[in-house]
């Protein structure tokens, strides 16, 4: 089985516990011609949101994955984030009881 699933394509410490993840609507295969190709979306529990690229489904020579943005504004864990366009996100947390819509692609905190 050449799959070695025993190691990671990929890496990242997010920050807290992953909850979920939610790959970018806008492309799905590799050779897509997509800017958001290996993008995905991770609500971390208490490290917030991120926004991360898989470097080894980009094909560049690393086993780690680049934060690209992350979104801390919420005051408890943050339990679910999903798309709601290209370049827009919802995120929500459980005990603050509040939901955030925000831009993936800036750094926010």
């Amino acid at each position: 089985d050449d799959r070695k699933l025993h190691e990671p394509l990929s890496k990242v410490h997010v920050g807290g516990g992953v909850w979920r993840i939610k790959w970018h609507p806008s492309c799905w295969r590799r050779g897509d011609s997509c800017q958001h190709f290996g993008k995905m979306l991770v609500a971390a529990m208490h490290g917030g949101c991120r926004l991360v690229e898989a470097a080894a489904l980009l094909e560049i020579e690393s086993d780690e994955t680049t934060i690209i943005s992350k979104f801390t504004a919420h005051e408890s864990m943050a339990y679910g984030s999903d798309w709601v366009s290209a370049d827009a996100v919802a995120s929500c947390s459980f005990y603050d009881r509040q939901v955030f819509l925000w831009d993936p692609y800036r750094v926010q905190s």
